[in-house]
């Protein structure tokens, strides 16, 4: 939560916050769910900043809309 409120509150700049983070975190899920849909059957080890991964605008929450179960290892 704390990561979450930093992240939200890095900038006052609206538009900055969506081009860091919204923007990128859709592009991100853009290219993950193109590896996943792929003819190829091979693994993907995928690294993002922490930031990426919270909110609702988190690719975590962004892949369970597009149907993937995400999970913690």
């Amino acid at each position: 939560e704390q990561l979450l409120d930093f992240t939200n509150n890095f900038s006052d700049n609206e538009e900055y916050n969506k081009a860091m983070l919204i923007d990128r975190n859709i592009g991100m899920v853009d290219k993950i769910d193109g590896y996943l849909k792929s003819d190829k059957k091979e693994e993907y080890f995928i690294v993002v900043g922490a930031a990426h991964y919270l909110g609702e605008h988190g690719i975590v929450k962004l892949l369970e809309e597009k149907g993937y179960k995400v999970e913690r290892k």
